[in-house]
């Protein structure tokens, strides 16, 4: 289950981050917010 919530994950971050070069040069800011851990049984097994 890690490796699918992680890939999840660095997939979302270089989406912001690519849409966020693309887009720069017509003035669209693009930011993202990814909250830290948050206490689930995924984290604490």
């Amino acid at each position: 289950m890690l490796v699918e919530y992680s890939t999840a994950k660095a997939a979302l971050n270089t989406l912001i981050r690519t849409l966020s070069i693309e887009f720069s040069s017509h003035g669209v800011r693009v930011k993202g917010a990814s909250p830290g851990p948050v206490r689930t049984p995924l984290w604490t097994a």
